[in-house]
């Protein structure tokens, strides 16, 4: 018998999952949480078989949780359940120890093929990321680099001050840089994190971990 831990902020979305892994031959509820700080705090993960998680969670962040579930146990298959398929979030997921990668809208037998597939220690993902996946690796050996939508170590500094609610010549002050050098930076988080403004980047950062 396979122990499913879910962690799905949308309470109608978790329970239907977690009533249709019920009645899957070979499968149990391990747990049913709406945050990563829940499933965190009641979670035995040797005990589980799968984790499934979404990413937009509501605290800590799905990344953020794959990366501490990963930690604690590396061999736990890690099998993401999103809306999100564009670059920065796959490969935020991945990096931090998904095993396998599917959009929402997957139709049940394909679902369950797919928990089958990572219990097995196959990556199973939606073909249009795994279409994407292919392309980006080959655009690597083109020279194009695949990570370059992640934030250096400044910008994440004034992406922290910017959730926090510092004005700009704030966060010029506190770093020792011009108030023009902190608009380069909030211009370049936001091409970085395809965000149209303030509210938008704070909302991508908290999905791809950057903002816990």
């Amino acid at each position: 018998m396979h122990r499913i831990a879910l962690v799905e902020d949308d309470r109608p979305l978790l329970d239907g999952l977690g009533e249709l892994i019920h009645l899957e031959p070979g499968f149990a509820v391990g747990l049913l949480e709406t945050t990563a700080d829940a499933a965190l705090a009641k979670a035995d993960w040797h005990q589980i078989d799968v984790l499934l998680v979404d990413l937009d969670l509501p605290g800590t962040s799905g990344v953020e949780l794959i990366r501490i579930v990963h930690e604690i146990r590396p061999s736990l298959p890690i099998l993401v359940h999103t809306i999100y398929g564009d670059r920065e979030t796959v490969f935020a997921a991945l990096l931090a120890g998904a095993s396998g990668y599917l959009l929402k809208g997957i139709q049940t037998p394909q679902f369950f093929t797919a928990i089958r597939d990572v219990i097995g220690g196959g990556s199973p993902m939606t073909p249009s990321i795994a279409r994407w996946l292919l392309n980006a690796f080959r655009d690597c050996g083109s020279g194009i680099d695949a990570a370059s939508g992640v934030l250096t170590a400044r910008e994440s500094e004034v992406l922290q001050w910017l959730a926090a609610g510092k004005l700009y010549k704030e966060m010029a002050d506190l770093m020792g840089v011009s108030v023009n050098t902190v608009h380069t930076h909030i211009r370049k988080i936001y091409a970085k994190l395809h965000a149209r403004g303030k509210a938008h980047a704070l909302r991508r950062a908290k999905v791809l971990g950057y903002l816990d």
